[in-house]
């Protein structure tokens, strides 16, 4: 399917170059010279990195991917024709795949798509090489998020600005291949999309889109402008009349010894808390010389469980109604209170007038993977940048959602077995506990596969037979059940049954050796079933769509 697909693209971009109408690049890693295209940046930065092009073993498509954690990692590749981001005709879009082969913990994702700079060589990438655009996951922690960055130079001063997206979309961080797009339009709108959905949208021009905003502001605060040293900006102060009253006492403590608590009747002042185990006993083995006087342990003195309290007797502690704690002035206006001091607004002198922001970012000459990977195994493929959204839209909907569905069915089958032979030595174990999980376990399984088919009516009623039958479990364990499950006899009553069984045939036999054959054809039968019986545990069902 990949082979038709990359030569239909072929065709199609061909003819597509031919009539001006888009300019793409598409990177799928499986051509001759990709690993000569593909260029590793001689910085000591990455120094250590390692970089593979990678077969999957599941769907054999190839990749790159990173194999060695907590380094820092640069590769790029140059275009042979720089990808236009907004000429003021068509729309630009930036799309690949992802996948965290070994799950990710804290390691960035994303693309850098380089300014295009006739002198830029691949080998001379470093973290600091000019981007157009920086897009795509970062991942740290509890930090997940899809950077989208721009870099704009402003006009006036020549200086370059990065503006960041403000929405946060949170990046998707588990096994399987999720693949990022970014849409940009001759009008201004963007789209930012995982997996083809549209997580966040908005324009270029909306002042609350990105920080800082695309537009400059016509003034700004005087950067030279300083508050005067006689300003007063305090709006409350200590009223300086106000004295602190004669009956304040601010030694008083804030609780205090419950006054009108009274010792209850019975309490015994002079029996401690603990008393030695009078049923207690020296052991036969003590040996005073070796191990010291023997001592009772200490239990708690049931003169004291059975009265009101012993030991010395204290008054519970209340809130003290005298308490008010330190003095303090009460607050007033201020009178040479003058405000909130600000700066004053000057004309903004890096204040320009663009209608169409889009059409200032600069065309894209390379795209690059700058990153810092503490996690080995970032997998990347399919990269589409160029100007045909609808290719970039056709990828998805014609390849990879059916190899992201295989993926996650995988991820989704190998977590089943995992649980299933977690269950399964548990069960061996030969506890109660044990035989619960493995059978309950299984029909939990059972009702998830109905709920899949039909989830109401089926998934509704096989609950519900489920939790009678949890509930007759429960009951089984709570009325005295065997602490250990015998697992041989569960195992091997089938061979008991076989074994009765061979001696009825062999009976059968001698009264009609004509039957011979076929009975031991029964026999060997039954001998395999108990074979596999005995190496699998019990039956599991089959089939049970049937």
């Amino acid at each position: 399917m990949r082979t038709t697909f990359v030569a239909a693209y072929a065709a199609v971009a061909a003819l597509a170059l031919g009539q001006c109408e888009a300019i793409n690049f598409r990177e799928s890693f499986e051509g001759a010279n990709v690993e000569k295209e593909w260029v590793k940046s001689a910085s000591d930065r990455y120094a250590g990195s390692e970089w593979t092009f990678d077969t999957s073993k599941d769907t054999g498509d190839v990749g790159l991917q990173t194999v060695k954690p907590h380094k820092f990692y640069g590769i790029s590749r140059k275009f042979e024709n720089p990808i236009p981001v907004g000429d003021g005709e068509k729309p630009f879009v930036a799309q690949y795949e992802v996948k965290f082969t070994e799950g990710v913990s804290c390691s960035g994702a994303y693309l850098k798509l380089l300014e295009q700079d006739d002198a830029f060589t691949p080998k001379d990438l470093v973290e600091s090489s000019p981007y157009s655009i920086m897009f795509g996951p970062d991942n740290c922690g509890a930090n997940n998020k899809v950077h989208l960055i721009f870099r704009q130079e402003n006009p006036v001063t020549k200086e370059y600005e990065e503006k960041h997206m403000t929405k946060k979309v949170t990046s998707v961080r588990d096994r399987t291949s999720h693949v990022y797009t970014l849409e940009v339009h001759p009008d201004n709108t963007f789209k930012v999309k995982v997996d083809g959905k549209v997580e966040a949208e908005g324009s270029l021009t909306d002042d609350e889109a990105f920080s800082p905003p695309f537009q400059q502001p016509k003034e700004i605060d005087d950067p030279n402008d300083e508050k005067p040293d006689d300003w007063v900006d305090q709006a409350k102060i200590p009223d300086p009349e106000a004295s602190k009253p004669d009956d304040w006492d601010e030694d008083a403590p804030k609780r205090i010894a419950d006054p009108d608590a009274v010792k209850p009747e019975g309490w015994l002042d002079d029996e401690p808390d603990q008393v030695p185990d009078p049923a207690a006993s020296e052991p036969e083995d003590w040996d005073e010389e070796d191990d010291g006087i023997w001592e009772a342990p200490l239990v708690a003195n049931p003169k004291c469980t059975a009265g009101p309290g012993c030991g010395e007797w204290n008054a519970p502690m209340i809130d003290n109604p005298n308490y008010k704690g330190k003095w303090s002035a009460p607050m007033i206006d201020n009178p040479e209170y003058k405000g909130v001091w600000k700066p004053r607004r000057i004309e903004n002198p890096a204040y320009f007038e663009e209608a169409s922001p889009v059409t200032t970012i600069k065309p894209i000459g390379a795209v690059a993977i700058e990153i810092l990977a503490n996690d080995k195994g970032l997998r990347f493929d399919n990269i589409i940048i160029g100007n045909d959204v609808k290719e970039a839209a056709d990828f998805i909907d014609k390849e990879f959602l059916a190899k992201q569905a295989d993926e996650k069915a995988k991820v989704k089958e190998e977590a089943a077995q995992a649980a299933q032979n977690s269950r399964w030595e548990e069960y061996k174990k030969g506890s109660i506990q044990g035989y619960v999980m493995w059978y309950a376990g299984d029909y939990i399984d059972y009702v998830m596969e109905l709920y899949e088919a039909s989830p109401i009516a089926v998934g509704l009623g096989a609950a519900a037979a489920g939790l009678a039958v949890l509930v007759a479990l429960m009951v089984m364990c709570m009325s005295g059940a065997p602490e250990e499950y015998d697992d041989d006899v569960a195992l091997h009553k089938k061979d008991d049954d076989a074994a009765a069984g061979d001696d009825d045939e062999a009976e059968a036999e001698a009264e009609n050796d004509a039957a011979d054959e076929d009975d031991d054809e029964e026999e060997d039968d039954d001998d395999e079933d108990d074979d596999e019986d005995e190496a699998t545990g019990p039956r599991r069902r089959v089939n049970r769509a049937n």
